[in-house]
């Protein structure tokens, strides 16, 4: 006997996933969230780049890159919660660099 699941055509199981993928990418957006809070990685899409959330002042974020270097500030509009591999990314490339030197 084959369960429900089984059952489901694989057209089915794409749509279902590109729905759950579209639902998530809107509910990551920063603006439907209001200001990110302190510490959150978030991607900038205007640098294409994960930050971790150092301050919120008026309208703007301050981040500061997960492997390290220069801060930089962004509008929230600009802003979508990091994706686990997004960071995993950046973490990989933080291990990676060789200690003492500067981003």
């Amino acid at each position: 006997m084959t369960s429900p699941d089984q059952r489901r055509t694989a057209n089915e199981k794409a749509r279902d996933a590109e729905e759950a993928r579209d639902e998530l990418g809107t509910a990551l957006k920063s603006t439907e969230v209001g200001m990110p809070p302190l510490g959150v990685a978030m991607w900038c899409e205007r640098m294409r780049h994960v930050g971790e959330v150092q301050s919120v002042s008026g309208s703007r974020v301050v981040l500061r890159p997960l492997e390290g270097g220069r801060d930089w500030q962004s509008a929230p509009s600009d802003l979508r919660y990091a994706r686990v591999v997004e960071i995993r990314a950046m973490l990989l490339i933080r291990a990676h660099k060789p200690s003492g030197t500067k981003a």
